[in-house]
């Protein structure tokens, strides 16, 4: 093999691994990041109707995509508090209410999705 050649290979051999993990530290970055700023709004949201401590918030991201899943936990709210909550949100985001019972299993429960 020529030296060049021998160089870029070496060179490729020792950059692709730190090249992946700051990569992949970059996407948990961004996905915590994202994480953080999807809490503060529910949190602020919550705030605003009066009803912060009543409310658990609990946000699940994705690291390859942007999707991200926030389950509020209101078993201390009424129902008039429910719906409070979900006319608050933003148009474009859906909403899916589902009771959840401990003892009850998975299969078992059907969500219900709200057309606003």
């Amino acid at each position: 093999m020529r030296p060049l050649t021998d160089a870029v290979v070496a060179l490729v051999i020792l950059a692709a691994p730190p090249a992946v993990l700051t990569l992949w530290m970059l996407l948990l970055n961004r996905r915590d990041r994202r994480r953080a700023a999807i809490s503060a709004t529910a949190g602020a949201c919550c705030r605003e109707l009066g009803l912060r401590s009543m409310i658990a918030v609990d946000v699940s991201a994705a690291v390859w995509t942007r999707r991200a899943r926030v389950t509020l936990d209101m078993r201390l709210c009424d129902a008039s508090d429910v719906w409070r909550v979900v006319e608050s949100f933003h148009r474009d985001v859906v909403v899916v209410i589902g009771a959840w019972n401990p003892k009850a299993s998975l299969a078992g429960s059907t969500p219900t999705r709200v057309a606003r």
